[in-house]
């Protein structure tokens, strides 16, 4: 009976291989979110699922974004709406295809904070009534001053570089749906980073 019970203890440990590893990235790009875009920043922490040596490489962890894009009804450059997100991803990696780069999948979901601070500067408000005559209310309900809650959902597809045992350059898109103002009609958003990861713990990084 000890001798069943120590080999399966022993079998156990073997298909259990490395320890899976962590990660730690981050980002800047782009994002274009209720038509307009601007400045956007990405970074999060991936626990691994795999070990290090599997092929596919599968993560589960926390995300945070951040965005000043554009206010569209106003005048162009205005880096008015300041958007947080903060949520969690599920992620593949194909570690073992295509030498130092490694195609990856991820599938993220956040809660979203939208926020339209009031036009206080003078000359940026003429320019607006300019642009768009008529009272606030006639603005998309995306445009208003105000702020507001709610939620994405998305598909992001990148690559990974390998320039070290744990160090990575990576690059990846983002096509997400929000849903964030109820009378909104723009739904659709996407992004594009350019940035760097970690990996630690579980042995040598991939």
């Amino acid at each position: 009976m000890w001798n069943c019970r120590a080999s399966l203890l022993v079998l156990c440990l073997a298909c259990a291989g490395p320890a899976a590893a962590q990660q730690v990235h981050a980002g800047v790009g782009y994002a274009r979110i209720f038509r307009a875009g601007g400045f956007s920043f990405a970074t999060g922490y991936l626990q691994g699922l795999s070990g290090v040596t599997s092929p596919l490489q599968q993560r589960v962890g926390a995300d945070f974004w951040y965005a000043n894009p554009d206010v569209a009804s106003r005048s162009p450059g205005n880096a008015a709406r300041s958007l947080v997100g903060l949520g969690a991803r599920y992620e593949i990696e194909v570690s073992r295809c295509c030498g130092r780069v490694h195609p990856l999948i991820a599938l993220p979901v956040q809660v979203l904070h939208s926020s339209v601070p009031d036009r206080t500067d003078i000359l940026a408000s003429r320019a607006a009534l300019l642009l768009v005559p008529g009272p606030e209310s006639s603005l998309p309900a995306e445009d208003q001053t105000g702020s507001a809650w709610g939620w994405s959902a998305g598909v992001e597809l990148g690559v990974r570089v390998s320039v070290g045992p744990r160090w990575n350059l990576q690059t990846s898109g983002t096509a997400m749906y929000q849903d964030i103002y109820a009378q909104s009609t723009t739904n659709g958003a996407w992004t594009w980073h350019l940035g760097v990861s970690y990996g630690f713990g579980g042995g040598s990084g991939t």
